[in-house]
């Protein structure tokens, strides 16, 4: 994990912080009286500074990533402490590092293009700037003192280094002025050197201003006495040690410790405290008068005003075409159509991500048949908002099947088929939904097997929906998600013979439950369920998603009224490998052992009378017995592409349960699985 951001409640009781981990990142409290730690709010804190408490110790406010307009921004957050509401105090800042007033006001730092300054907002939410920076300068953090006449400042400036700047407050709450606007009287440098300092907080006397900083090669924790202009080391760790909060009472010194176990929280009473004098000398000519110049001492900026872009970084319309061209091409080989195929793919997506396209084509080496692919995918909205996705295609196809009362035969020819839908999506950080309606257009070509000529075409048309809605929740030990998903179907003509639309109906649902922990182990359950109207068949066997029995070849098993599955999964963590395959960007994380067991049952339509094809093996017209297998599978994770592509190994044995079928046996299956 990682724990960054301490701070503790003007009582006293609780330590805030800011922590991300393998599931989640949070906002979490820890009563410091008893270490009980609770989670306040899940949400994406950003980083440096990215919260504080309010005066009252009521409230929390944070940065964090949020969402304006279907583009994320930093903004500002607050969270009440007794009940966990939330509540977004900015929209579309880039607002970061917020400094809580004594009068209910919070000041932060907002980013405009290249540009950063320092705003204030008021109890009644309306929002104005208090500083602008020297040029160059890109500030960092900042800390309120508990008077509320000083605001105190960490940035990086022109040349290198950060430096800490004294903001000195007239006018407002705590300032001089008697109720006015609170404003910037004089601006007072603290350091001017090529180091970091960074991540200011004030002792409560106000007297002095921790920081941490690297001028001894680790970050440490250091003070600056703001009374007699001198600059003590407070710690002298080999790792470093981050973000100094100090407590109310002024007894002891929290911060974020680095170690070999990564960042966690450290505490050390004051006593504990080095307080070593560091030579340093105070930045000549350390105030200035004003408010938007630069602080006297600070490094000029080359040239004047704002430099010139490069032509390559020049501002205008934006054409998606200067980005949409193909980038890449890759080869297509295989075999699952008669005789083996030989082919290539290309794609492109511009850079907005707001359109995307995929092209393929392939030949059969033997047969000469071609297949063709080519899609074509564009936001009608905003990110979040629908998509329109279209695809065509043209494919041989092969297939056996059983035909009451026929008997099994072979079918063979080519299918074309058009596409066309739209998506929409919504995502949060730990739930999302989405919902989709298309339509399908298929034209089939049959072989005739006796004259080897076409036999005529068949023309189908399918509807299709889907609805989904995924939930999580987790800390940093362990996460569970819940999903459910709704899909319908409708097969609105067909050729071979007039039906009934309702005849042609599907409608399938699943529920999907999961829970992982840091250890490795995982739980998995998968219940799923469907109805048809008898036109539309369900297929099991293999590793399906819905009714998926791993001991049964794909398809092995069909239904054409209705099917129940469930499924259920415990893995263990066998090891972990963080082994890297020499130069090349593919790493082998871990190794795992998985049981499971699947469990399947579905019913047929004794009166469809004339059926599509099924598999060989189904058992219609008579029910459907259920069927189920246990199993175990090794897992091997792995990433590839420098972990943009994670893939799992499967290597699994599955025995059949069956008291009605012979076949129902052992199959073992090796498989490659992208996530």
């Amino acid at each position: 994990w990682v724990a960054l951001s301490p701070r503790v409640s003007p009582d006293g009781r609780w330590l805030a912080y800011a922590a991300s981990g393998p599931y989640v990142e949070d906002l979490r409290v820890t009563d410091l009286a008893t270490g009980k730690d609770r989670q306040l709010a899940v949400t994406l804190t950003t980083a440096p500074g990215g919260l504080d408490w309010s005066r009252d110790g009521q409230r929390l406010v944070y940065a964090a990533a949020g969402g304006t307009g279907g583009r994320l921004f930093s903004d500002l957050y607050s969270v009440e402490l007794s009940t966990g509401r939330v509540e977004r105090l900015t929209r579309g800042l880039r607002a970061y590092a917020p400094a809580a007033g004594p009068g209910g006001e919070v000041a932060f730092i907002a980013r405009e293009q290249l540009k950063t300054r320092v705003m204030i907002r008021e109890p009644g939410g309306a929002v104005r700037p208090l500083w602008d920076p020297p040029e160059g300068w890109q500030l960092l953090a900042l800390a309120w003192d508990p008077q509320g006449g000083r605001l105190a400042v960490s940035g990086w400036k022109p040349g290198g280094g950060s430096d800490l700047l004294i903001l000195r407050l007239q006018g407002g709450t705590g300032g001089a002025g008697g109720g006015r606007e609170p404003g910037v009287e004089r601006v007072e440098r603290v350091s001017a050197d090529p180091f970091v300092n960074d991540r200011p907080a004030w002792s409560p006397d106000g007297r002095y201003l921790f920081f941490h900083s690297d001028r001894d090669g680790v970050y440490n924790l250091y003070a600056y006495d703001t009374a007699a202009g001198r600059l003590f080391r407070l710690t002298n760790v080999l790792t470093g040690a981050f973000d100094p909060a100090p407590s109310p009472d002024g007894d002891r010194l929290y911060f974020s410790w680095f170690g070999t176990s990564g960042y966690r929280l450290a505490r050390l009473d004051t006593a504990q405290l080095r307080w070593e004098p560091v030579a340093y000398a105070k930045p000549a000519g350390g105030e200035g008068s004003t408010p938007g110049a630069p602080a006297r001492g600070a490094a000029a900026p080359a040239g004047s005003g704002t430099p010139a872009l490069p032509e390559s970084w020049r501002i205008g319309p934006y054409n998606p075409l200067e980005s949409l061209r193909p980038t890449y091409w890759e080869p297509l080989y295989g075999g699952e159509w008669p005789g083996p195929f030989l082919g290539a793919s290309t794609g492109g997506l511009d850079a907005l991500g707001r359109q995307a396209y995929a092209a393929a084509a392939a030949v059969g080496v033997t047969t000469g048949e071609p297949l063709l692919y080519g899609g074509y995918a564009r936001a009608l909205g905003e990110p979040e908002g629908p998509v329109m996705v279209v695809e065509a295609a043209l494919a041989p196809e092969v297939g056996t099947g059983e035909q009451p009362p026929f008997g099994p035969w072979t079918w063979y020819g080519q299918v074309a088929a058009a596409t066309a839908q739209v998506l929409w999506q919504q995502s949060g950080y730990t739930s999302g939904r989405s919902a989709a309606f298309g339509a399908a257009r298929l034209w089939a070509r049959p072989v005739n097997p006796v004259s080897g000529t076409w036999a005529g075409a068949l023309r189908d048309t399918l509807l299709a929906g889907n609805l989904s809605s995924y939930r999580g929740a987790g800390d940093h030990r362990s996460a569970n998600g819940r999903l459910f998903r709704l899909d319908g179907a409708l097969l609105a003509e067909r050729s071979s013979q007039p039906v009934n639309p309702l005849h042609g109906t599907q409608v399938t649902a699943q529920w999907a439950y999961a829970r992982t922990t840091t250890a490795g182990s995982a739980f998995r359950l998968r219940l799923s369920a469907g109805v048809t109207g008898g036109m539309l068949v369900f297929p099991a066997g293999g590793d399906g998603e819905l009714f998926g029995l791993r001991a049964f070849s794909p398809g092995k098993l069909g239904a054409d009224a209705a099917a129940v599955a469930v499924s259920t999964e415990q893995e263990w963590r066998l090891g972990a490998l963080r082994y890297a395959m020499g130069d090349t960007p593919t790493f082998l994380n871990a190794l795992a052992l998985t049981l499971f067991s699947e469990a399947v049952a579905g019913w047929d339509r004794p009166d469809a009378g004339i059926r599509p094809p099924l598999p060989t093996d189904s058992l219609m017209p008579a029910s459907w017995s259920p069927a189920a297998d246990v199993g175990a599978e090794l897992r091997l994770y792995a990433t590839l592409d420098y972990g943009r592509a994670p893939v799992v190994f499967r290597l699994g044995v599955a025995q059949g349960i069956r008291q009605d079928r012979p076949y129902a046996s052992t199959r073992w299956y090796l498989t490659l699985e992208a996530r």
